[in-house]
């Protein structure tokens, strides 16, 4: 599919789960909303290859980069639970939304084939380029010890001997913004 099809589904799916989630009247809808955002939030990784492909040499660190930036930010500020966040962050997408549409090549798939033989051809990747494991290996499990610290860190905050409310777990996020 392409790039700018999928980014665009993704973010009006967002856009609706986001509005869902900062009105929801209970945890029901929010479980399913909820769902609906995580699995849409893979939007950041569609963006990296492209800030990669149409850099110029010298640039592309600095792009991806700014990109991962990005994807972290969204990730802190998600903690802040508020739900005014929520309404705040369904705008931020209307407004990347428009700029994709506007801004965003239509960027043709290089692949043809079956999705599966694509995602067979990540063994071959992983087996012909060493560094490869070890660049994977080393972001996974800095990414899962960044989001489990995070995670735990709002319960932690909410329980003896600190009892922080929403507030000043909110405000913690936005500290690790900083």
């Amino acid at each position: 599919y392409r790039r700018k099809k999928i980014i665009l589904t993704n973010f009006t799916l967002l856009i609706f789960s986001l509005i869902a989630i900062g009105a929801a009247p209970d945890i029901y809808i929010i479980w399913g909303a909820s769902l609906i955002t995580g699995i849409c939030s893979m939007i950041p990784q569609i963006f990296v290859p492209i800030a990669s492909q149409f850099s110029r040499p010298e640039n592309k660190g600095r792009n991806v980069g700014i990109v991962i930036s990005g994807l972290l930010t969204g990730i802190l500020a998600s903690r802040v639970g508020w739900r005014e966040m929520y309404f705040i962050a369904a705008g931020m997408m209307m407004l990347c939304a428009i700029a994709v549409l506007k801004i965003l090549p239509d960027i043709q798939p290089t692949f043809q084939g079956k999705y599966g033989d694509l995602m067979k051809s990540l063994f071959s990747l992983i087996k012909d380029y060493p560094s490869l494991r070890i660049y994977s290996i080393r972001a996974g499990i800095a990414f899962g010890s960044f989001l489990a610290m995070w995670s735990c860190l709002a319960f932690k905050m909410g329980q003896a001997p600190f009892y922080a409310d929403s507030d000043v777990i909110g405000i913690l996020g936005l500290c690790g913004i900083a």
